[in-house]
């Protein structure tokens, strides 16, 4: 028995000289660069397809208003401030005006109410940078007098995102 510990004990110093001879590796790494792009997303929704504006009375001087509300989603993420025009596709009836304003986002400014929206573009929202807005109020006012034709009409307004 003490002969086979002896060699068992002889065996595992020679295990342990041998592993101590195998010569050490060095570690191997490798980096790997990552390329990525954010594109500049500019998005303006209008949350309604129409709005409907009726006028079905007139005050004692002859004048009716309507007041209505829509909603719009914009998303900026542009490294320089944006800024909202609005325009009607043609003018409004004759004795009839439509006045716009907009719950302007954070850190933006509203210039409005615009007062009888036309057909060029007019500045409505301005300073917007950066913003995410899912759902804000634009408001309308609808006016027109005794002297306005009768009848259904339709504008298209554009809501215009630019520099």
């Amino acid at each position: 028995m003490k002969t086979r510990q002896f060699t068992l004990k002889l065996a595992t110093v020679a295990a342990v000289v041998s592993a101590s001879m195998i010569p050490l590796r060095a570690a191997s790494s490798d980096t790997q660069d990552l390329n990525f792009t954010i594109n500049e997303v500019i998005e303006f929704d209008a949350l309604e397809a129409a709005v409907g504006l009726t006028i079905a009375a007139f005050d004692n001087s002859g004048n009716g208003n309507f007041n209505q509300t829509g909603h719009y989603k914009l998303q900026c993420n542009a490294n320089s401030a944006r800024k909202v025009t609005v325009a009607l596709d043609s003018a409004m009836p004759a004795h009839t005006s439509l006045d716009i304003s907009m719950v302007a986002p954070v850190g933006a400014a509203h210039v409005g109410p615009i007062a009888g929206l036309g057909t060029m573009a007019t500045d409505l929202l301005t300073g917007i940078n950066k913003v995410n807005v899912i759902s804000s109020d634009i408001n309308y006012t609808f006016r027109a007098t005794v002297l306005a034709a009768t009848g259904n009409f339709t504008r298209t307004v554009t809501f215009s995102v630019v520099p």
